[in-house]
């Protein structure tokens, strides 16, 4: 009966695999509750989770994940959070850990599962946001479950991690204000230095590398924007020289495109606006 049920698990997971990659591999889709609903076994499976990631799944799902899943150890024979929170007095040897005073990098690194948060870290740039919107995180957080009760952003291993993920530095430039020179003034600045200097030495490269996600058409494929897009990759090079000379207008003139309608149905608008930004920050 036990294999029975581990070969219907098995089965449960690969449909689970497929039915995520459909509803999330487009970026566009934000519609992330699907995932809120899924098995509380496969929320807490980690190696499922990596599949779902390596598998191009959007890294906002980690929004819906088990929180426990980033610590070390937890309790796996609990079929919620609330009922462990109803425990937790009881337990509290075993899953409860204290640290006095402001949270160091290696008492960080005792209890969070740091190889896990690297691999996420390293297959999303959405992992920092995601994470620290997992309101059943935050409630670990809040009731000083594995560390004293403290805020998401006290996590500085979260922060070196992200900062490691030149795709992070690009996606969320404006929403965690990383031109602000401050960030350079925290212990992990190096770790973002030299993030921006493996950007800036390739470029063209990297620019190419996060353009695809920018220059999906949104609301419904439109061949007319899609050939357009076209355009602009075969000529990215010069795409690129003419967002940062801010010379735009002369570059879309010249291959016959159609700015307005592209800006509208694509995120390029916001591509050469973080590009011109980061570039001429940095300058």
């Amino acid at each position: 009966m036990k294999k029975n049920d581990e070969v219907m698990y098995e089965i449960s997971k690969q449909m689970g695999r497929t039915e995520l990659l459909i509803n999330f591999t487009d970026i566009k889709n934000e519609d992330f509750g699907i995932y809120a609903n899924k098995d509380f076994k496969l929320k807490s499976d980690r190696n499922f989770i990596i599949d779902c990631l390596n598998g191009r799944v959007d890294g906002r799902i980690l929004e819906f994940v088990n929180p426990y899943i980033f610590f070390k150890s937890y309790p796996l024979d609990f079929e919620n959070i609330s009922s462990f929170f109803n425990t937790i007095d009881v337990d509290k040897e075993k899953f409860v850990r204290s640290v006095n005073g402001t949270l160091s990098g290696t008492g960080q690194d005792e209890i969070l599962d740091v190889d896990f948060l690297k691999k996420i870290f390293a297959l999303t740039e959405h992992a920092l946001w995601a994470i620290s919107r997992n309101s059943s995180m935050q409630d670990l957080l809040d009731y000083g479950t594995f560390l004293d009760s403290m805020q998401f952003e006290g996590l500085d291993i979260f922060w070196e991690l992200a900062f490691k993920n030149q795709k992070f530095y690009f996606k969320y430039y404006y929403e965690y204000e990383l031109n602000d020179k401050s960030w350079l003034e925290e212990y992990y600045g190096k770790i973002l230095s030299s993030t921006k200097k493996n950007i800036f030495d390739n470029f063209e490269s990297f620019s190419l590398s996060v353009f695809d996600d920018h220059a999906r058409t949104q609301i419904g494929f439109d061949k007319k924007v899609s050939d357009q897009v076209n355009i602009i990759k075969q000529n990215f090079k010069e795409y690129l020289s003419s967002i940062i000379s801010s010379d735009l207008d002369n570059f879309y003139t010249k291959h016959n495109l159609d700015k307005s309608l592209i800006e509208f149905r694509t995120a390029l608008e916001h591509f050469q606006k973080v590009t011109f930004d980061i570039k001429s920050n940095n300058l």
